[in-house]
């Protein structure tokens, strides 16, 4: 059985084709437990709401959102001392931004397109 099944797994990503598109990518690979939301800052809210009761488990966000990026996001949590495994969606795979994140502590990176084999071998894999 998969790792992934049991897993509660937050999307975040301001367009709905996108978040959709990921949602059944992950749903090829057994993800039940989906959380979508369209902004990083609702994000982060519930997560926060969720700390105690129902924790994510995996963190799934677009780099480039309007009012708070994925990085930024990245950073808010990282000083809230939530250390959520974080998977950055970005479809520029420009060498210094890759840097920056993995810099950050970020490992898993998905350039875009993402395919379910990216999403078994980046993220699956690691959990």
């Amino acid at each position: 059985m998969s790792e992934i099944v049991n897993k509660n797994i937050l999307i975040i990503d301001d367009d709905p084709v996108a978040s959709k598109t990921l949602s059944l990518l992950l749903g090829k690979l057994g993800a039940e437990n989906l959380n979508i939301v369209e902004d990083a800052m609702s994000a982060f809210n519930l997560i926060i709401e969720r700390l105690e009761s129902n924790p994510i488990d995996l963190i799934i966000s677009d780099f480039v959102m309007p009012e708070m990026t994925g990085l930024d996001l990245y950073k808010k949590l990282i000083l809230s001392d939530i250390n959520t495994p974080f998977a950055m969606v970005t479809a520029n795979s420009d060498s210094d931004s890759i840097k920056e994140m993995i810099g950050l502590g970020i490992n898993m990176i998905l350039v875009k397109p993402i395919t379910v084999e990216m999403l078994q071998s980046h993220v699956v894999d690691h959990l």
